[in-house]
């Protein structure tokens, strides 16, 4: 199989995963709660986007405008989720409200630096680095305070955990990879191939997120 043909075929593997998982979450939807009813909306965002891409590589055509605004919903959705993780006085409402100055911060990286027919690297990596250290704290404050008596069955955990490895593959894969090392043309498919196994385990994390408890 050709680096091109494992590509196409773990892009679809992606795309399945998301689709089972957002049927997951409408189908649980009176069960599940504010949190894993965030991520079923982040998930069904995530399969139009990737529906698109699928038609606009058929014919042709760049997939890069529908992932800058993908970027910015994803980045939303998340911090509405810890925000309400975080949920101690102001600092859940900073986290909330985080996605207005990543908006500007977005558009001016679209104005500036990346316009629509180039990959998005820098939202990518600076709401990456947050979500990363939201993700960290989420877990460190979880052990020292033993908030669950058995961590796998929170449906945080599966988010977080889900989070965590796809942002850190993202960012040393896609951004540092792509942006600050030179890669060969011939590694660039192998690297997204790479990058897609981590985003099939991030959805399937989403997935076990919403058969927990409502949360």
């Amino acid at each position: 199989m050709s680096s091109r043909e494992l590509f196409n075929t773990m892009t679809f593997g992606a795309v399945l995963s998301i689709a089972l998982a957002s049927i997951v979450g409408f189908i649980r939807w009176p069960k599940i709660g504010y949190c894993q009813k965030v991520l079923t909306a982040l998930l069904t965002t995530a399969l139009i986007t990737e529906l698109l891409s699928a038609i606009l590589r058929a014919y042709a055509l760049p997939t890069y405008p529908g992932f800058h605004m993908y970027a910015l919903l994803e980045y939303g959705f998340l911090v509405q989720i810890f925000g309400r993780v975080y949920d101690a006085g102001r600092w859940g409402i900073i986290i909330r409200y985080s996605w207005i100055p990543m908006l500007i911060f977005g558009i001016l990286n679209l104005i500036i630096w990346q316009p629509l027919n180039t990959p998005n690297t820098n939202v990518i990596a600076v709401s990456g680095l947050i979500m990363i250290t939201l993700s960290l704290g989420f877990l460190f404050s979880t052990l020292n305070r033993m908030r669950y008596r058995r961590i796998e069955k929170s449906a945080l955990f599966w988010i977080n955990v889900g989070v965590l490895l796809y942002f850190t593959s993202t960012l040393v894969m896609f951004v540092f990879l792509n942006g600050l090392v030179t890669v060969p043309v011939t590694y660039k498919i192998d690297i997204l191939v790479l990058n897609i196994i981590f985003n099939i385990i991030h959805y399937l994390c989403f997935n076990i997120a919403l058969w927990m408890k409502a949360e």
